[in-house]
């Protein structure tokens, strides 16, 4: 909960999205929805101070901010069909810097770069309530998701989800 002023600093990107229904839009009777966005980021702090918080330390001009992915990917691929509707999605994110700094991350100063599959499924039961089912992580990947705090930190083991969705 601690504050830590990062003094100037600087975020670029880009982000390309692209969405659509490979059935067409003639058809009514089912959807193949798809999409497909990648993100690029490139932070870095403007100016040099020591911090107290250990994952900045001793800032230089142009190092670059930690937990940034330089680079992300989602595709998700769909079928929606009568009240049924199931999708597989993949993430790709790149690995990061866990400290401030600039040249080539040491190996125990950075995440791992992972991709991560997920599958969905929903079925309408009424008009505003849906029955659901997933997995996240569907190939069990292991990663180095983040260092801090207290060490390293894995991403999500595979997870079953289930349940039942109501809007109001």
């Amino acid at each position: 909960g601690d504050l830590f002023n990062g003094g100037e600093a600087i975020s670029r990107g880009l982000e390309l999205s692209l969405q659509c229904n490979l059935a067409g839009a003639s058809r009514r009777d089912f959807a193949l929805p798809f999409q497909v966005t990648y993100t690029y980021t490139h932070a870095e702090f403007r100016n040099p101070f020591d911090s107290e918080f250990s994952p900045w330390g001793q800032v230089k001009r142009g190092d670059e901010m930690p937990y940034i992915p330089g680079h992300q990917l989602f595709l998700s691929f769909g079928l929606e069909y009568g009240r049924w509707q199931a999708d597989i999605s993949g993430k790709y994110t790149g690995s990061m810097r866990t400290e401030a700094g600039s040249g080539p991350v040491p190996e125990f100063s950075r995440t791992d770069s992972h991709f991560i599959l997920d599958g969905s499924a929903d079925f309408t039961i009424a008009r505003k309530t849906r029955l659901f089912a997933g997995v996240r992580n569907l190939t069990g990947r292991r990663y180095v998701a983040a260092r801090r705090p207290a060490g390293v930190r894995p991403g999500l083991p595979r997870t079953f989800v289930t349940g039942i969705k109501t809007d109001f």
